[in-house]
Protein backbone atom coordinates (compact mmCIF):
# COMPACT_ATOMS: atom_id res chain seq x y z
CA UNK A 1 0.00 0.00 0.00
CA UNK A 2 1.48 3.01 -0.79
CA UNK A 3 1.39 6.23 1.52
CA UNK A 4 -1.28 8.95 1.29
CA UNK A 5 -0.44 12.55 2.22
CA UNK A 6 -4.23 14.55 1.96
CA UNK A 7 -3.71 17.90 2.67
CA UNK A 8 -4.91 19.72 6.12
CA UNK A 9 -7.59 21.84 5.50
CA UNK A 10 -10.87 22.47 7.71
CA UNK A 11 -12.56 20.15 5.01
CA UNK A 12 -10.34 17.16 6.34
CA UNK A 13 -10.70 18.43 9.50
CA UNK A 14 -14.63 17.82 9.59
CA UNK A 15 -14.91 14.83 7.74
CA UNK A 16 -12.40 13.13 10.35
CA UNK A 17 -14.24 14.52 13.11
CA UNK A 18 -17.42 13.25 11.27
CA UNK A 19 -16.81 9.72 10.63
CA UNK A 20 -14.38 8.97 13.25
CA UNK A 21 -11.40 8.48 10.71
CA UNK A 22 -8.99 10.16 12.71
CA UNK A 23 -5.83 8.56 11.24
CA UNK A 24 -4.88 8.93 7.17
CA UNK A 25 -4.56 5.25 6.87
CA UNK A 26 -8.16 4.91 8.16
CA UNK A 27 -9.33 7.94 5.49
CA UNK A 28 -7.77 6.11 3.00
CA UNK A 29 -8.93 2.75 3.52
CA UNK A 30 -12.75 4.75 3.63
CA UNK A 31 -11.89 5.86 0.55
CA UNK A 32 -10.93 3.56 -1.49
CA UNK A 33 -13.48 1.03 -0.07
CA UNK A 34 -16.14 3.73 -1.00
CA UNK A 35 -14.92 4.75 -4.51
CA UNK A 36 -17.41 5.86 -6.53
CA UNK A 37 -17.09 6.92 -10.28
CA UNK A 38 -20.22 8.50 -11.29
CA UNK A 39 -21.89 11.72 -13.02
CA UNK A 40 -25.18 12.40 -12.84
CA UNK A 41 -26.49 9.06 -13.38
CA UNK A 42 -23.57 7.02 -15.25
CA UNK A 43 -21.18 4.51 -13.62
CA UNK A 44 -18.18 3.30 -14.90
CA UNK A 45 -19.28 0.14 -16.60
CA UNK A 46 -22.30 2.05 -18.70
CA UNK A 47 -19.35 4.75 -19.55
CA UNK A 48 -17.22 1.92 -20.55
CA UNK A 49 -19.66 0.18 -22.89
CA UNK A 50 -20.63 3.65 -24.46
CA UNK A 51 -17.80 5.23 -25.40
CA UNK A 52 -15.43 1.74 -26.38
CA UNK A 53 -12.83 2.17 -28.99
CA UNK A 54 -15.42 0.96 -31.50
CA UNK A 55 -17.43 3.96 -31.99
CA UNK A 56 -14.17 6.30 -31.86
CA UNK A 57 -13.86 7.54 -35.29
CA UNK A 58 -17.71 8.28 -35.30
CA UNK A 59 -17.85 9.80 -32.28
CA UNK A 60 -14.71 12.02 -33.73
CA UNK A 61 -16.03 12.88 -37.14
CA UNK A 62 -18.61 14.83 -35.34
CA UNK A 63 -16.70 16.73 -32.94
CA UNK A 64 -14.04 17.98 -35.13
CA UNK A 65 -16.42 20.19 -37.82
CA UNK A 66 -18.76 21.37 -34.70
CA UNK A 67 -15.16 22.33 -32.80
CA UNK A 68 -13.70 24.18 -36.08
CA UNK A 69 -17.14 25.83 -36.43
CA UNK A 70 -17.52 26.69 -33.12
CA UNK A 71 -14.09 28.52 -32.80
CA UNK A 72 -15.01 30.34 -35.79
CA UNK A 73 -18.27 31.37 -34.50
CA UNK A 74 -16.59 32.22 -31.29
CA UNK A 75 -13.76 34.47 -32.27
CA UNK A 76 -16.22 36.39 -34.49
CA UNK A 77 -18.58 36.96 -31.72
CA UNK A 78 -16.10 38.30 -29.51
CA UNK A 79 -14.62 40.68 -32.05
CA UNK A 80 -18.26 42.07 -32.91
CA UNK A 81 -18.95 42.29 -28.82
CA UNK A 82 -15.23 44.13 -28.47
CA UNK A 83 -15.85 46.78 -31.52
CA UNK A 84 -19.45 47.14 -30.01
CA UNK A 85 -18.21 47.57 -26.96
CA UNK A 86 -15.38 49.91 -27.72
CA UNK A 87 -17.62 51.97 -29.97
CA UNK A 88 -20.09 52.74 -27.46
CA UNK A 89 -17.59 53.64 -24.34
CA UNK A 90 -15.82 56.17 -27.08
CA UNK A 91 -19.22 57.74 -27.58
CA UNK A 92 -20.12 58.32 -23.94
Amino acid sequence: MSIVFFEKTSYLSAVQERDNLNTESKLFKHTKANLQFTYVDVNAKQFAKKYSDSGWFGRKVIALPEALCSGILKTIYHLAKAIMIGSFQSIL
